[in-house]
């Protein structure tokens, strides 16, 4: 992967200012859903999607995937930071 251009992180670190917006666009990044970045932050979902539009919005992006493919490809995230989330616990088992 070639490395990220110095004008595409000064655009995303100038356009994602807030601490939230950060933190949800790592959460994105991660994988998880809206209702699973709601429940990491304690947030309701509606918050969520109120952020994750502003984020798209203001970078300039289409959809979801777009912002996980900018965040790998600037850099601003490592592959292994991806924390566990609910769908990685498996099913429920009963005794």
């Amino acid at each position: 992967m070639p490395p990220p251009s110095p004008i595409i992180v000064a655009r995303v670190g100038a356009t994602v200012d807030t601490v939230i917006a950060w933190l949800i666009l790592r959460l994105i990044a991660s994988g998880l859903s809206n209702g699973e970045i709601a429940h990491e932050l304690y947030i309701s979902d509606t918050t969520v999607k109120t952020h994750v539009a502003h984020i798209l919005q203001k970078l300039n992006l289409r959809d979801r995937i777009q912002a996980v493919v900018l965040a790998y490809q600037t850099g601003l995230f490592e592959a292994d930071t991806r924390r566990p989330s609910r769908r990685d616990e498996g099913p429920l088992r009963t005794p």
